[in-house]
Order: C-alpha cells, then structure tokens, then sequence
C-alpha cells in the first residue's frame, strides 16, 4: 500500500521480499530513533558562517546528528524524513533547541563569542502551533538572550502555508527572534508573499552555488536572489561553497557571507570551542 502511494497512487504493486525488508528498516529506525531521543543520543554540530572579504566568523548554523553506539555517525538524511512523517521531529526539534541554547550560552560565560547561531525549525513544529511558546520557555529556561539565536525554516515550507506560517513567524518575530529562509531558490516563491514575511535574512541553496561560477543558470540565479535580497534590505548568505572561486564570485555580485567545506566543515562543540579559543 505504501508503495503505491509512493507512486502517485491509484495504481497495484505485488508483493516482494523486499517490501518486507523495507517495512523492518523502517520499523527499526523508527524504534532506533526513539531510543536515541530517551537516551539523548542526537547532539547538535555547528558549521561556522564567514564574512567574505575579512574571513571573520560571523556565526554558525547547528546541524542535527545522532551519535549511535552501535553505529556511529548517522546523516540527518537517514532519520530526518522518518522522524517528520511520525511525528518524532517534534521532540527531537525540542531537544535540539535545548541543547544549542545550553551551549551558546556556555561559550558566553567562557567569554566566547560564536556570533548568533542558526537553527533550523521543521515544518512540523511550526504546524504544531506553540514554536514560539517552546522558544520562549527555552530562552528562559537558559538564559539565553535571543540576539544570540536565529530560526530558519525551509522556503517550501513557508510558502505552502500561507497565512498559518505568516502567523507563526510572527509570533517568533515578537519575541525579538531573528528569522532566516533556507534553501531559497528551490521553493517557487511568490514575491509578493515573500515581502509579507517578516524574515532578515535569505541563505541561497547549495544546489545553485556547485556551480558557481561556470554554470549560466546558475550564475543567473544567484545574481537574481541577491538582487532581490539586497532589494528588500535583507541579508543574505550562499551555503555550500568549497571553492576561493565561488567566494570571489559571491563577493563580487554582493553576498557578503558564507558557509561551507572552504572555511569549515560541521563540527562538534568541543572542536568549536577549541576554533573559538584560538581566534
């Protein structure tokens, strides 16, 4: 049945043994990743966020990982989708926010300073309807001034939720929270809803910068999302850039920030505070 709904539905599949297979990965996942959620097994990674032209660090993005005795090392890309469709995001999206706010706060009280730190909220929270009661609990809670965190959601998110999401930023936006828009470029967006939303930042997807600055279209692309940032007072930062290239190439057309294997891949925070300790 699954299978079919995979395939646009209203169609058949027979059976196979590897129908079954597929249904015992997943049931194990899923048992996999509330086990990892009791025993606080997922931990947040940071990758820092650079100025450009001054090689300054500026701030960072934290990124889910699940650390698993068993095996290690396991990519977001493998339990991030499962964790959406059950549900389990929402607890792990809580625990995440706990822990970067913890640690933020820790390398402030070190007399570190990691610049504000970005941390990406799933549709499912947002849909869940209290992302910004949660928010404000853990700002409190620890002691977290909210200058030092940002919210980033997905532009395909956002712009298939219309006004619920407007609402929802809104509310974050109340508490003093910084928003940022990931991926943008890949969700369609209208730009007449765009200037509604009450966002500071765009983050111009990976998929468009692999190519920068060989490919036209995406040449022509990243020209136009900065043009339309720089147009609407936004900032904006181009994500996955592993070459000088790409960096001159961005600094050159006006996006002053970036992240990527070029300054740092992601790393724990014991590996940070070592990078923020040295300068």
């Amino acid at each position: 049945m699954f299978k079919v709904k995979e395939r646009g539905r209203n169609s058949y599949q027979f059976y196979t043994e590897d129908l079954t297979h597929r249904a015992m990965q997943r049931m194990l996942l899923e048992n996999g990743i509330r086990k990892a959620l009791t025993d606080q097994h997922f931990v947040a990674w940071y990758q820092p966020q650079y100025d450009i032209e001054t090689n300054q660090l500026i701030g960072m993005e934290a990124l889910a990982r699940w650390i698993s005795p068993d095996r290690g090392i396991i990519s977001p890309l493998d339990f991030i989708p499962l964790a959406e469709e059950t549900g389990l995001i929402l607890e792990l999206g809580e625990q995440i926010l706990d822990q970067v706010m913890q640690q933020v706060v820790g390398w402030h009280e070190q007399g570190l300073n990691p610049g504000r730190v970005a941390i990406n909220v799933s549709g499912k929270q947002l849909l869940n309807g209290n992302i910004s009661a949660t928010v404000k609990r853990l700002l409190e809670q620890n002691r977290c001034k909210v200058e030092w965190i940002e919210i980033e959601v997905t532009e395909g998110f956002v712009m298939g939720q219309g006004e619920g999401a407007i609402e929802q930023l809104q509310e974050l936006q109340a508490l003093g929270v910084q928003l940022s828009i990931d991926d943008f470029g890949t969700g369609y967006s209208s730009l007449a809803y765009l200037k509604q939303l009450p966002i500071s930042k765009l983050k111009i997807d990976k998929s468009f910068v692999d190519d920068l600055p060989h490919d036209l279209d995406d040449t022509g692309i990243t020209r136009a999302v900065i043009a339309l940032a720089n147009s609407l007072g936004l900032d904006v930062i181009a994500e996955g850039v592993e070459s000088r290239e790409q960096a001159d190439f961005l600094l050159q057309e006006g996006c002053p920030l970036a992240q990527g294997y070029l300054y740092s891949k992601p790393l724990p925070a014991d590996k940070i505070t070592t990078l923020l300790k040295n300068g």
